[in-house]
C-alpha cells in the first residue's frame, strides 16, 4: 500500500491572523480575563465538547452569567455539574441553588444524556479503536523500507515515485541504533520535492539530515498531465534499521524493559512500543491489537504522540476499523492541549472554520513547528508584493538552529530573509 499521505493546503488564508483566536485552555482563560469574552466562550465550548472538565466549568459559568453571548441557565448548570462529576468544581459554588424548580428538573432530566455525550470517560470509550480482521496491515506492522520505483496516486493523479535509499550514518550503524523519520514536502509540477522538512523523528534529530538529503533526490513522474502550480503537500516515512541477530537481541531487550515499565513512564514506554512495532517486534507489545490498546491507553493519558498516531490509524483504517470522527476527536485532543505538531496537522485536515484553522497553523508556527513555519513562509512568498516583512523575519528567527545544520534545501528561507531585509 502506498504510504504517501496527501494533505492539500486548503481554506488557509495568507499570513498570520492579527485577532487572537484562543486554542488551548490557558489562552481561552487569558482571553476571558482580557474581556475577549465571545472568543473565550467559543474556545471553551470547543474544549468542553471534547471532554476537558476545566473548560466545561468555565463555559458553564459564562452561560449562567450570559457572558460572551446569551444566557442559558440550564445548559450552564449542565456543564458545571458535568465538570464537578469529573472532579472539577470551584469551592462553594452551587449553581443549582440559583435555578428555578422547573430548571432544576430540566437539568436532572438531561444530565444522564449530557454525561453520555460529553464526559471524558464516555468520549474515550466512544472513540476507542475497533479491532478489524479484514483491514489489512497496521501502519507500523512489519514495516521495512522499500526503495526504487513505486506506483502511487496523488490527488487522483497517477504517478510513479522514484526513491533512493538514504545513507546510514556510519557511527549510528556501528552502534546499531535504528531510527524513524517522517518527512513532509510539496511536490511541484516538475515532480521535484520542494521545501522538505521533518515532521517527526525518533530518535529526534540524529537521522534528519540523511533522510532530508535522500528525499531531495526523489522524483515523481506524472503519468498524465502535471497538476497546477502551487505544489501538493505529501508526507513520507523513512526507516533506518539493521539486520543481524545480535542487534535484534539488544534492541528487543531494551524495548521490552521500557514497555514493561510503561505505567511508570508512559512516554518512554509508548515510544519503545512504537519503535518495536516499526521494526517488526510487535510481539513485545502483545501483537497489533496489543499495540492498539497501548496506543489508546497512552492517548487517554494525554500523550500527544499517541493521539496523533491513533488519528492516523483511525483515519486510514490501518489494522483497525476506519472511523473519521474518532480520528478527528483524537487529533483535536492533542491540538487543543497545545501540541504544535497536532495543531499543524489539524490545520491541514481542516475543522470547517477557516479562521480557527489559520489560528492553529499560526500557533504551531509560533511554537517553532518547522512544517508550520514552512507552510506560512510559502503562503507569504506566494504573493511577494503583499508579504508581511516583519512576519517573514519572525518566522525565520523561529527556525531551530539545528534545522540549518541538517536541511540541504534552504532556498525558501533565503528568499524570505532577502524579502524581509529589502
Amino acid at each position: 500500500m502506498n504510504r504517501i499521505v496527501l494533505a492539500i493546503l486548503a481554506c488557509l488564508c495568507a499570513g498570520m491572523v492579527d485577532a487572537r483566536q484562543p486554542v488551548t485552555f490557558d489562552q481561552a482563560a487569558e482571553a476571558r480575563a482580557a474581556g475577549e469574552t465571545e472568543a473565550a466562550r467559543a474556545s471553551f465550548r470547543r474544549l468542553a465538547e471534547n471532554g476537558f472538565a476545566a473548560a466545561q466549568h468555565q463555559l458553564g459559568s459564562m452561560l449562567l452569567a450570559g457572558e460572551g453571548g446569551g444566557a442559558d441557565a440550564v445548559e450552564g448548570a449542565l456543564w458545571i455539574r458535568l465538570a464537578a462529576a469529573q472532579g472539577h468544581q470551584a469551592p462553594g459554588e452551587t449553581p443549582q441553588h440559583s435555578l428555578e424548580p422547573a430548571q432544576r428538573d430540566a437539568v436532572a432530566k438531561r444530565f444522564p444524556d449530557w454525561q453520555r455525550r460529553y464526559s471524558e470517560t464516555a468520549l474515550f470509550a466512544r472513540h476507542a479503536p475497533e479491532p478489524c480482521d479484514d483491514c489489512g496491515e497496521g501502519q507500523f506492522d512489519g514495516l521495512r523500507p522499500t526503495f526504487g520505483t513505486e506506483e502511487l496516486v496523488i490527488n487522483g493523479r497517477q504517478a510513479v515515485l522514484h526513491k533512493r535509499a538514504p545513507k546510514y550514518p556510519r557511527e549510528l550503524r556501528r552502534r546499531g541504533i535504528p531510527g524513524f523519520v517522517r518527512l513532509g514536502a510539496w511536490v511541484g509540477p516538475d515532480g521535484r520535492f520542494e521545501n522538505p522538512h521533518v515532521i517527526f523523528s525518533d530518535p529526534e534529530w540524529i537521522f534528519d539530515g540523511p533522510a532530508l538529503a535522500a528525499l531531495l533526490d526523489w522524483r515523481v513522474e506524472w503519468e498524465d498531465s502535471a497538476p497546477r502550480p502551487g505544489g501538493r503537500y505529501v508526507s513520507e516515512s523513512i526507516m533506518f534499521y539493521l539486520d543481524g541477530r545480535s542487534w535484534e537481541r539488544k534492541a528487543r531487550r531494551q524495548y521490552e524493559r521500557l514497555i514493561d515499565d510503561w505505567d511508570e513512564d508512559v512516554a518512554a514506554g509508548y515510544r519503545a512500543a512504537r519503535m518495536a512495532s516499526i521494526l517488526g517486534f510487535g510481539d513485545l507489545a502483545g501483537g497489533h491489537q496489543g499495540f492498539m490498546t497501548l496506543m489508546h491507553e497512552s492517548s487517554k493519558r494525554g500523550l500527544a504522540r499517541a493521539q496523533i498516531d491513533l488519528h492516523d490509524h483511525l483515519q486510514g483504517g490501518r489494522g483497525i476499523r476506519q472511523d473519521s470522527r474518532a480520528a478527528a476527536f483524537w487529533l483535536h485532543r492533542a491540538a487543543l492541549s497545545g501540541d504544535a505538531l497536532a495543531q499543524f496537522l489539524l490545520s491541514l485536515r481542516g475543522t470547517g472554520e477557516a479562521q480557527f484553522d489559520q489560528a492553529l497553523l499560526s500557533q504551531a508556527a509560533e511554537a517553532g513547528s518547522v512544517p508550520a513555519i514552512m507552510t506560512v513562509l510559502r503562503q507569504e512568498l506566494a504573493e511577494p508584493a503583499t508579504a508581511d516583512k516583519q512576519l517573514l523575519e519572525r518566522l525565520v528567527e523561529l527556525l531551530p538552529e539545528f534545522w540549518y545544520m541538517v536541511n540541504p534545501d534552504q532556498e525558501l528561507v533565503e528568499r524570505a530573509k532577502s524579502l524581509a531585509a529589502g
